[in-house]
């Protein structure tokens, strides 16, 4: 598995809206440190919500992993992902000046994110953008351009 993968999400209309803003104010950390943490609110439903950013649902545990979770550790099987919280948890977001990052230092999040055709493991897609995302990301922009007066 990669130790990290990187994803260019490319939005014409956010990239002239941000492209307004960098030719105001030099530093754009603000408004990515924003930006980041709507991306991790909604990775963070993603897992809630057990389902991929493109509104897919993630493959049901193996019958085995089932019996497993339910009766050996008492979880409920239909919580896919979340036996103890640690991936869930570990979503973070780092902001630059000119763009964010959001992962995870979880081992086993590759594994998860792109599924193990060895050991039998289904991709179940967490990290990315929903469609829903898009608004909320423009009105956080919107919010700084006001601010710098554009």
């Amino acid at each position: 598995m990669p130790d990290s993968i990187e994803v260019t999400v490319d939005s014409h209309q956010v990239s002239q809206m941000l492209l307004r803003l960098r030719n105001k104010v030099e530093n754009l950390r603000p408004v990515m440190a924003e930006i980041g943490e709507i991306v991790v609110e909604s990775v963070q439903r993603n897992f809630e919500e057990h389902r991929s950013p493109d509104d897919r649902p993630w493959a049901k545990l193996s019958d085995r992993y089932a019996v497993w979770k339910s009766e050996i550790k008492g979880r409920n099987i239909d919580d896919i992902l979340i036996l103890n919280r640690i991936l869930m948890g570990s979503i973070h977001r780092s902001a630059g000046s000119h763009e964010v990052r959001i992962g995870t230092n979880v081992d086993y999040a590759a594994t998860h994110q792109f599924g193990d055709a060895v050991r039998n493991i289904p991709a179940r897609p967490f990290l990315g953008l929903r469609d829903d995302d898009w608004p909320e990301i423009e009105a956080a922009i919107q919010r700084h351009l006001f601010k710098a007066g554009i």
